[in-house]
């Protein structure tokens, strides 16, 4: 509940800093220098919400975030936070496939595997050393499954992300133990037995495999592979973000009590051309549809605000306009409050922190599938 509970806070303060970055960088010049730093206050609010979501992935309660990624396009993203988190004194090294090819996995979690395994690798060099990270195309066959029988691999296409070090390996009866949680070598205090047992919980969520091959003195790899999807598909380094849904003139209500939020969210679709109408919680939505709100085509509500939440309003918007569709929104994940039972477990859901673009799109969508179900009627 703690983590849930800061994952909240930041989420809803990274909203505001995302966004409104967001809406700066759209009034700058294409040839204006502060562009770039603009984009560096993006970078790092999106960079503090996947924290928070790292951090939740200890308790279980982050909310995955699927997509189609280029694992080398990652990689370059994230070489130079690799590249501090080694220190000076070690060398880092990519030797990355051009043809590796695109996951489909959680773009956080990914990273914080890689994270893990660098600082793995760096704690096993006591001297200076080299760590290389590689990527490459690997068919996995029915005799590679059949050895590894009791692993249960599926034969197929996969990605092959590998992470090397020249440090001191590790002898047979410690590799065996590598993956279980809180087992450690290194002195009390200074590890706790957890960063391995996270990788491959990461990487069997991401229907994925990892082994371990290391031999003393002369140092240890971890080789993950990973479903290969279709080649083209991922969003390569350094492409422009996916263009913002197609507007409308629908008429939306916003439920929020974080004024910040609520300003964000609104001047967002407003700039779409929807016409939108504010509210501070759900008893304040209500007597605002109660009283002339009948033009209101969408209802976008926080699930946690005061006098009432977002969960009691969706039910009595049920009895009220059944056919009014509602999106949810939260600083805390979409697990945490489904456990919390703030939420069905069902319901459309927006996860702080958002980009304006991101919302208008998933209100598009839902806005065209509730006219889509009106039409089959």
């Amino acid at each position: 509940r703690l983590a849930g509970g800061v994952a909240h806070e930041v989420n809803n303060m990274m909203t505001g800093v995302i966004g409104f970055s967001e809406f700066l960088l759209r009034g700058l010049e294409v040839n204006d220098p502060r562009r770039s730093e603009v984009r560096e206050i993006i970078k790092a609010g999106t960079r503090a919400a996947d924290v928070t979501r790292q951090l939740l992935a200890f308790t279980r309660q982050q909310f995955l975030r699927p997509e189609v990624l280029s694992v080398n396009a990652v990689v370059r993203e994230f070489e130079l936070m690799l590249r501090r988190s080694l220190g000076e004194d070690h060398r880092l090294e990519l030797a990355l496939a051009p043809d590796a090819g695109e996951i489909r996995a959680d773009r956080g979690q990914l990273e914080q595997v890689l994270v893990n395994l660098m600082l793995n690798a760096r704690d096993a060099m006591t001297q200076p050393g080299r760590i290389t990270v590689s990527t490459h195309v690997a068919s996995l066959d029915q005799p590679y499954a059949q050895r590894h029988g009791g692993v249960g691999v599926a034969p197929g296409e996969y990605v092959q992300l590998a992470v090397s070090d020249t440090g001191a390996g590790m002898a047979p009866e410690t590799q065996a133990r590598i993956f279980e949680p809180f087992f450690t070598t290194k002195p009390v205090g200074q590890g706790t037995g957890l960063g391995l047992s996270t990788v491959y919980g990461i990487v069997k969520q991401s229907d994925g495999y990892i082994w371990v091959y290391s031999e003393v003195g002369l140092g240890t790899t971890f080789k993950m592979y990973l479903p290969r999807v279709g080649a083209g598909m991922g969003l390569p380094a350094g492409a422009a973000p996916q263009e913002a849904g197609e507007g409308g003139s629908e008429t939306i209500l916003i439920v929020e009590d974080e004024e910040m939020v609520r300003a964000l969210a609104s001047r967002g679709l407003r700039e779409q051309g929807y016409t939108v109408v504010e509210a501070r919680h759900g008893a304040d939505a209500l007597r605002q549809l109660q009283s002339g709100g009948s033009a209101v085509h969408l209802v976008i509500t926080d699930v946690v605000m005061p006098e009432m939440g977002g969960r009691e309003l969706g039910r009595r918007l049920r009895t009220l306009r059944p056919s009014l569709p509602v999106l949810f929104m939260s600083g805390y994940t979409g697990e945490d409050v489904i456990q919390r039972g703030l939420m069905d477990p069902n319901a459309p859901f927006q996860q702080k922190p958002f980009a304006p673009d991101g919302l208008a799109r998933k209100v598009r969508e839902m806005l065209d599938e509730a006219r889509a179900r009106l039409e089959r009627v």
